[in-house]
C-alpha cells in the first residue's frame, strides 16, 4: 500500500478513536442539528411539494457534500434516503445547496463541503387518488462532519416528518418540481480570490468607458468645469467624482436589495428603457454633428440651473452642481455597463454587502477617473474647438452613435415583437451610414452645412482620409451583401434576433421550451441536458449562437449527446421564471450562461459568458456527471 494512503487510514483510525474524547466535551448532536419540513405546508392531490432537510453546523465544523467522492480512503459524501407513505410519490434525487469546493492536500482532490448551514431537497407529488390524507416523509441521513484538526466517526439519523393532503383543485403554482436552492452566503474574508475580484471590477469600470454612453459626456465635462471659478474648481471636481461614485454604488445596491438582482437586467431589457437610450443616441449624435451646437453642452447648464439656486450662496451651488452632473451622468452610462453590474449585485440581495458595494466602489471609481482628469484640466476644450481633425471625428462619430441608436431601438422592437427593425432594415441602415460616411470624407455630402474638401484633379485626399473612405464603402458593401447571405459573426451578433414564426426552419438545432420537458426526455433517451440562458438583446449571446455552436464538433456534440433547452431571461412568456431560476438555483444572472445537467437533475457543470476558444467550450461539453 502506497505510503500516502498508510497515513490516511492511520488518520481516520484517530479520528475514530477521537469519538470517547469529543463525546465527553462536545457531543457529535452538539456540532451539528437536523429539521425536516415539506412545502407547500397545504399540498393538495395532483401537484408537486417538497420535502427540505436542513442542516446546522457549529462554527468550525463542516459537512461533506452529496457528490461522490473518488478517492481511496475518502471521507464518506452525506448520503440521503426518502421513503415516503401515504400514496406520494417521490421524483427524481436530492439536490443541495450550493458547495464549498476546495481542492484537500491530503486526499489530493477537490471536496465539497458545507458550513454553517446546509438544505437538502427531493421532490414528490402526490397522485389524484391517495391512500390516505395524511402521508409521512422518513429520511435517512447518513454523515460525516469534520473540523480542521479532527473528524468525527460516520453517523446516521433519521428523521421524521408527517404531511396532510387537503381537499381543491390543483394549483398552477405547484404544477411542476421546483429545482431553486436557499442562497447560502459565507461570511466574508479577505482573500487572493477577494483581491482578483476587486481587480476585476476595477478593470471592469475602465472597460466601461469604451462604451457609446461614454464618449458625449467628455467635451459635456470639459464645458461644464471650463466656466467654474478657479477658487472652488477643485472641490467641485470632488463633489463630481463622488457624486458618480456614490450614485453607482447606492443605486446599484439599493435595487439589487429592495427589488432583487434580476432587477438591473430587467432594467437594461426593458423595452422603454432601450428606446429611451436609443433616442438619447439621437441626442448626443446631433449634438457631435452640430446640430444645435449647445445641444450637448445644455445637460450641463441645466444642472448648473439647479445647483444655484438663490436660497444658497455661489460656493454651495457650485458643490450641488458638479453632484448633480455626477449623478445625471452615472444614470446616463449605467445601462451600459449593466452586464457586469447585474451579475457582481446578485450577491447584495442575498444579504452579503460587503463585498459587493466594494466592487462597486472599485469599478465606479474606475469609470470616474478620466472624467476627473477632464475636468482638472478645462483648458483641453481648446481641442474641441481648434484642432480641425477633432471636428472630423466628432462628425464621423456622430453619424456611427446614429448606427448605434438603431441597435437600442431594435432591441426595444424584438421584445415587444413589432418586428419593424428586422435583420434587412438595420442591414440596410447602417449600410447608408456607412455609406453616408464615406461620401462625407471623400467631399461628396455635408454634414449640417459641414463639408470637406472635395476630391478632384486639383485637390488630393490624404492618404489616411482615402484610407476611411475606402474602408466604409467596403463596410457599407459587405452589409448589403448581408442582404442575402451570412455575414461574420461579430456582425450578425449585433443584428436582431429572429423572432419570425418560421424561425424553427432556420433554427440550427431544436429547443425546448422548459427545464421539465428536457429532463423526461433525456431520461427517454439516455442523454444529458444543456440548458442556454438566453437573452433576445444578448450580443454575446448571439455570438456563441453564430461563431461557436456552428463549429462541427460543438455541433455534433450538442445533437448527439444532449436534450437542448433554451431559456429566454429578458423576454417572453415566462421569462421571469426563467430569469427567478437562473438566479436562486445558479446565483448569477450573467448571459450567456450554460448549464449541464443529469437526466435527475443534479448539475454537471456551468459555464457563464462568452468564448472565443472552441476547444475550451468543446472541454466543457465534454465534463463528465457524477456517479450516483
Amino acid at each position: 500500500m502506497p505510503l500516502k494512503y498508510i497515513f490516511i487510514s492511520l488518520f481516520l483510525i484517530h479520528n475514530l478513536n477521537a469519538q470517547t474524547f469529543f463525546s465527553e466535551s462536545t457531543p457529535a448532536n452538539n456540532q451539528i442539528s437536523f429539521a425536516i419540513s415539506s412545502t407547500p405546508a397545504n399540498i393538495r392531490a395532483e401537484e408537486y411539494g417538497r420535502i427540505e432537510v436542513k442542516a446546522r453546523l457549529e462554527k468550525g465544523w463542516f459537512l461533506y457534500s452529496i457528490a461522490p467522492i473518488e478517492a481511496e480512503a475518502a471521507p464518506l459524501p452525506t448520503k440521503l434516503d426518502l421513503t415516503l407513505q401515504g400514496g406520494s410519490i417521490a421524483e427524481g434525487v436530492f439536490y443541495e445547496t450550493q458547495a464549498i469546493i476546495k481542492h484537500s492536500p491530503l486526499f489530493e482532490i477537490p471536496l465539497g463541503y458545507h458550513r454553517q448551514k446546509a438544505v437538502f431537497y427531493h421532490n414528490f407529488r402526490v397522485p389524484k387518488q391517495v391512500v390516505s390524507r395524511k402521508n409521512q416523509a422518513s429520511v435517512s441521513v447518513a454523515y460525516q462532519i469534520c473540523s480542521d484538526k479532527v473528524c468525527l466517526p460516520p453517523t446516521q439519523v433519521t428523521l421524521q416528518h408527517s404531511f396532510l393532503i387537503e381537499s381543491g383543485a390543483a394549483r398552477s403554482d405547484f404544477s411542476q418540481p421546483r429545482y431553486d436552492v436557499e442562497r447560502i452566503m459565507p461570511a466574508f474574508e479577505w482573500s487572493w480570490q477577494t483581491v482578483q475580484f476587486l481587480v476585476l471590477a476595477f478593470s471592469s469600470g475602465l472597460l466601461a468607458l469604451l462604451t457609446p454612453c461614454v464618449f458625449p459626456m467628455f467635451p459635456i465635462t470639459v464645458g461644464y468645469f471650463q466656466k467654474q471659478n478657479k477658487s472652488s474648481l477643485w472641490q467641485a471636481i470632488v463633489l463630481f467624482a463622488l457624486g458618480m461614485i456614490g450614485t453607482y454604488v447606492l443605486l446599484g445596491v439599493g435595487v439589487s436589495s429592495l427589488m432583487g438582482a434580476g432587477a438591473i437586467s430587467n432594467i437594461a431589457a426593458h423595452p422603454f428603457v432601450n428606446l429611451g437610450i436609443g433616442f438619447l443616441f439621437i441626442w448626443f449624435a446631433l449634438g457631435l454633428m452640430g446640430y444645435q451646437t449647445q445641444l450637448n453642452f445644455s445637460l450641463g447648464h441645466y444642472l448648473d440651473s439647479i445647483g444655484k439656486k438663490k436660497w444658497i450662496d455661489d460656493k454651495s451651488a457650485t458643490s450641488w452642481g458638479a453632484v448633480f452632473m455626477g449623478i445625471a451622468f452615472t444614470l446616463i452610462a449605467f445601462t451600459c455597463t449593466m452586464q457586469f453590474v447585474g451579475t457582481l449585485l446578485v450577491t447584495a440581495m442575498f444579504g452579503h454587502w460587503l463585498l459587493p458595494t466594494l466592487g462597486m466602489l472599485m469599478f465606479a471609481t474606475a469609470f470616474a477617473s478620466p472624467f476627473l482628469v477632464l475636468a482638472g484640466f478645462p483648458q483641453l476644450k481648446r481641442v474641441w474647438q481648434t484642432k480641425s481633425w477633432v471636428e472630423v471625428v466628432k462628425k464621423v462619430l456622430g453619424l456611427l452613435e446614429l448606427a448605434v441608436a438603431v441597435k437600442f431601438i431594435s432591441n426595444a422592437d424584438v421584445i415587444l415583437r413589432w418586428g419593424f427593425v428586422n435583420r434587412p432594415v438595420m442591414l440596410v441602415i447602417w449600410g447608408a451610414v456607412s455609406l453616408y460616411v464615406a461620401a462625407f470624407l471623400f467631399g461628396w455630402l455635408p454634414i449640417f452645412k459641414y463639408r470637406l474638401t472635395r476630391f478632384s484633379l486639383t485637390q488630393k485626399l490624404s492618404l489616411i482620409r482615402g484610407a476611411w473612405v475606402v474602408f466604409f464603402t467596403a463596410l457599407a458593401a459587405y452589409l448589403f451583401i448581408g442582404l442575402n447571405q451570412p455575414l461574420h459573426g461579430w456582425i450578425e451578433a449585433y443584428l436582431p434576433a429572429n423572432i419570425s414564426q418560421n424561425q424553427d426552419e432556420e433554427a440550427l438545432f431544436e429547443w425546448l421550451a422548459t427545464p421539465e420537458e428536457g429532463l423526461k426526455e433525456a431520461e427517454r433517451l439516455g442523454k444529458l441536458v444543456f440548458i442556454d440562458f438566453t437573452g433576445y438583446t444578448c450580443v454575446n449571446c448571439r455570438w456563441m449562437e453564430k461563431n461557436i455552436f456552428p463549429q462541427p464538433r460543438i455541433k455534433e456534440a450538442l445533437e448527439n449527446d444532449f436534450v437542448l433547452v433554451q431559456l429566454h431571461t429578458d423576454g417572453g412568456q415566462d421569462y421571469q421564471k426563467w430569469q427567478e431560476l437562473q438566479i436562486q438555483r445558479f446565483q448569477t444572472v450573467a448571459l450567456p450562461f450554460y448549464v449541464i445537467l443529469t437526466p435527475q437533475d443534479q448539475v454537471v457543470a456551468t459555464k457563464a459568458g462568452l468564448t472565443s476558444d472552441a476547444g475550451e467550450f468543446l472541454q466543457f461539453l465534454q465534463s463528465k456527471p457524477p456517479k450516483l
